[in-house]
């Protein structure tokens, strides 16, 4: 879905809001959506909202224009033209993590990068959290879809944590990790990186990992030294939506 929603088009505006709760994985993904859409010459910027920049107008694009005179509206358009430049209709994809932490004239940014469909536009906002009427309106005027990330399934933890790990685990482990997390990817992070460390989540003779005999230490730790893009991806927090179709969910 988050392909089809950046896939250029004259006919419509191109990104896509993801929502959910802290840990569940926005930022990763956005991040993900922002470094594979466009051409590998596409002008990409991330921009971040953030709880000290909200009181500034236009705080989160500081470093975006170099001149903000007194006229709003005028200091919009250097932003925009900041981040625009000479790039083509559909050349320029910003991610916008924490669009809900964004002061209004930020948020009327967006919203102008949006409806005048001058570049792709990717946002993440914490579900539940006071969002600017401009950030809103992008949704509920169906300037671009909304989907809501959902915590991993117990199914999902248990293959994610096989793929990690190269090995069978048991589902009193998956289970209990699950159950510690309730699908939280943020608090897996962690819970897993403790288990493994403390040698509580270990490698059985059969090649599985549970409570038996210590080795997944040393999957973690070769896992990390080789590399592994999933891994990294993990330490990362999340790695990629594409295992997981069934965390996706629509909002209207």
């Amino acid at each position: 879905m988050i392909a089809d929603a950046t896939r250029p088009a004259t006919d419509r505006a191109r990104g896509i809001v993801l929502s959910g709760s802290a840990g569940v994985g926005k930022t990763r993904v956005a991040r993900e959506a922002v470094a594979g859409c466009g051409r590998r010459d596409t002008r990409r910027h991330w921009i971040v909202g953030t709880a000290s920049a909200r009181g500034v107008p236009l705080g989160a694009f500081a470093d975006i224009a170099s001149d903000f005179g007194p006229d709003p509206l005028r200091r919009v358009r250097e932003v925009i033209d900041g981040l625009i430049g000479t790039a083509h209709n559909g050349d320029v994809v910003i991610g916008v993590d924490d669009a809900h932490l964004l002061d209004d004239l930020s948020a009327f940014t967006v919203h102008q990068l949006v409806t005048r469909r001058l570049a792709t536009v990717i946002l993440t906002i914490r579900s539940g959290e006071p969002t600017p009427d401009a950030i809103t309106a992008i949704w509920k005027d169906h300037h671009l879809e909304r989907l809501e990330l959902q915590p991993l399934s117990l199914p999902e933890i248990k293959s994610l944590l096989e793929y990690v790990l190269s090995g069978a685990v048991d589902s009193f482990s998956a289970q209990r990790l699950w159950r510690y997390t309730q699908g939280n990817a943020l608090y897996l992070r962690h819970l897993l990186e403790n288990e493994v460390s403390a040698d509580r989540m270990t490698q059985r003779s059969g090649g599985g990992c549970g409570r038996g005999i210590p080795g997944c230490r040393r999957r973690w730790q070769s896992c990390l030294m080789r590399g592994s893009p999933t891994c990294r991806g993990l330490s990362a927090m999340f790695s990629t939506p594409s295992p997981w179709p069934s965390r996706w969910r629509p909002t209207s």
